[in-house]
């Protein structure tokens, strides 16, 4: 049981955030409630007011349960790489849905996640298939950076060594090239240019109706 007048750890805001978190994904609390009751945990000095935060709360799953990760707003953080356990469940709240296809582009805090359905070697990625992983010459992810002047970032990049799979190449509403870390891993580096007054990029044979 808490001591009420014992300071709060670190340990101790984390640990009632994430019941919150847990609260506010099974609707038992709503998003409004959560800020407020996160912002008062947080702001914590003792643990006894933290007790009143999850006081009207049921306890946590028990440890049956599958290993839950949890991104609401910003709160959650992975540094490095690290192996989901063999039950693991991810869920996302929070989120504001900039654009719905094409690519999907959902907005995360001041981070933006964008979400394509993947397929077959265009002309700046030529022989590369993006698909679930595969060995050879598949990727499922990459990183996406968004720069101002493309141009100039492929013509200083290259300069300094960076290894472009194609110059950029315009594809209406974004222009766009694809480069290789150290490592092999594919970054794409894109500019928006069509896609900011409402162009969208056209749509695959494969991804129409029928």
């Amino acid at each position: 049981m808490a001591e009420p007048d014992l300071r709060a750890s670190d340990d101790d805001r984390e640990r009632t955030a994430d019941h919150l978190r847990q609260a506010a994904e099974q609707g038992r609390i709503t998003m409004d409630e959560l800020e407020e009751r996160l912002q008062a945990a947080y702001a914590a000095r003792t643990q006894g007011e933290l007790v009143p935060l999850t006081a009207d709360l049921p306890a946590t799953g028990s440890a049956q349960a599958p290993l839950h990760h949890r991104a609401i707003g910003s709160r959650l953080e992975r540094r490095g790489r690290f192996e989901l356990a063999p039950r693991s469940r991810l869920t996302c709240i929070g989120g504001t849905v900039v654009l719905d296809e094409n690519p999907c582009i959902v907005r995360l805090s001041n981070s933006w996640i964008i979400m394509n359905p993947g397929g077959p070697p265009t002309p700046d990625k030529p022989d590369i298939t993006v698909a679930d992983y595969e060995p050879g010459n598949t990727t499922s992810i990459f990183l996406n950076l968004r720069v101002a002047d493309i141009d100039a970032c492929y013509r200083e990049w290259s300069a300094r060594g960076a290894t472009f799979l194609t110059p950029p190449i315009d594809r209406g509403a974004e222009i766009r090239c694809y480069m290789r870390d150290p490592d092999g891993y594919l970054i794409e580096v894109g500019q928006s240019t069509g896609l900011l007054s409402g162009q969208l990029a056209a749509k695959r044979p494969e991804d129409l109706p029928g």
